[in-house]
């Protein structure tokens, strides 16, 4: 009952169609149910409903809505690990963490910093990792050891990046912190071919940004490289 209190209401509904509304009728005989289903190990969560989301450049965003009673469910456990777990993590955890999260976590954490202490204790020997993307790579003295720090906020390297993503729905995304994209899919299925494509290709890259705006416009931050995928 106490994560009922804590649900948000006006959501929408999963795959079963049910509302917080009709749920909340018999509220206190349908939380019962459902613990006891859980406790008895009878629970089974439901498909994700799967619905997309108009986005500004005209394409669309995948969304995943779970079942009402998963809700619940998800939100039971995550309060009943956070109340077991919450008091050993130290005050630098920020990961899954109530009230935390990823952009606090690089205001407060500069690479710069973390460089400075590895180097009170080891010997930094610039490094190069082929294939091994934007990060400045370095080597500690006397192993083989090899780490790559990845600033792109306290030192962007947007000059010398070379990275786009391909996501699942054939979209080409040019920069983690802009818009820009490409939609190759209708390409594909009218047929193009692999000369084509590549014109295609060159075309997108040229619409690489030149840099992104992490500091100046931090609200452009909507995609990180998870919600991305590919």
């Amino acid at each position: 009952m106490y994560c009922w209190h804590d649900l948000n209401k006006d959501a929408a509904s999963g795959v079963d169609g049910l509302t917080a509304e009709t749920y909340a009728r018999n509220l206190e005989a349908n939380i019962t149910d459902l613990a006891e289903r859980v406790k008895a190990k009878r629970y089974r969560a439901k498909l994700v409903r799967r619905v997309l989301i108009p986005k500004e450049n005209g394409q669309q965003r995948p969304l995943g809505i779970p079942a009402l009673e998963d809700k619940l469910v998800q939100l039971a456990c995550a309060t009943l690990s956070s109340a077991i777990h919450e008091q050993d993590f130290l005050d630098c955890s920020y990961g899954y963490r109530p009230g935390r999260s990823a952009k606090q976590a690089v205001i407060e954490l500069d690479l710069q910093t973390v460089r400075r202490r590895l180097e009170q204790r080891f010997t930094l020997i610039p490094d190069i990792l082929p294939g091994g993307g934007p990060a400045r790579y370095f080597r500690l003295g006397a192993t083989e050891t090899r780490i790559g720090f990845i600033t792109p906020i306290s030192q962007h390297f947007c000059e010398t990046c070379n990275r786009v993503r391909l996501t699942v729905d054939g979209t080409l995304y040019l920069c983690l912190g802009q818009e820009s994209s490409y939609a190759l899919r209708p390409l594909l299925r009218d047929g193009i071919g692999d000369d084509e494509l590549i014109e295609h290709l060159k075309q997108a890259i040229a619409l690489k940004p030149e840099r992104h705006e992490f500091n100046e416009r931090p609200e452009k931050v909507i995609r990180f490289m998870s919600m991305t995928g590919g």
